[in-house]
């Protein structure tokens, strides 16, 4: 009765005719075929990321001008936390996106995730370092001492260059 298949070739071996009329009907006419016949690039939002490094790049020059100034170090600080955030979330909203079950990926604990960004080639430094880099945005999201503060401004060039990087890659794959 339904001798006619789908001629989309992906599809054609799985979904009859019978079942891409129920597709269309309950998802839409063209959606639900794009998504299992194409390669979909999948297009994350990079802007606020490429803003958060651009701000701390800024707060670094600028640090490097007037390296005594507490506002400016205050500033590299913050500018620091909130970056460090951005790349986090950024690189598992793409793993996510690109990975073959976005809810295995959800549910990996922080080292597995960067493990998982560094097997991807989507991060230059090692998880270890990315720990680091995580301790130093927690000793100071909870209090302020001055001493962590200048420790936060040490490893803030090398989290730039860092982020410099994934952002780069992201850009790349992210199909532009």
């Amino acid at each position: 009765m339904y001798s006619r298949e789908i001629t989309t070739p992906k599809l054609s071996a799985i979904i009859p005719v019978r079942w891409s009329r129920l597709v269309h009907s309950i998802f839409g006419v063209i959606t639900f075929f794009h998504i299992l016949c194409y390669d979909i690039i999948m297009v994350i939002d990079l802007y606020s990321f490429q803003q958060a490094i651009n701000r701390l790049r800024e707060a670094l020059e600028r640090h490097e001008e007037e390296p005594e100034d507490l506002f400016v170090q205050d500033s590299v600080v913050q500018r620091f936390e909130y970056t460090y955030e951005l790349a986090y979330k950024t690189l598992k909203r793409f793993l996510e996106a690109t990975a073959a079950s976005a809810a295995e990926i959800d549910a990996m604990s922080f080292q597995n995730l960067i493990r998982t960004g560094n097997e991807s080639g989507l991060l230059k430094s090692s998880a270890a370092t990315w720990l680091d880099y995580r301790d130093k945005r927690n000793m100071t999201s909870h209090t302020y001492d001055n001493a962590k503060a200048l420790e936060v401004i040490a490893v803030a060039p090398l989290f730039l260059e860092e982020s410099e990087y994934l952002l780069s890659e992201l850009e790349r794959r992210n199909g532009k």
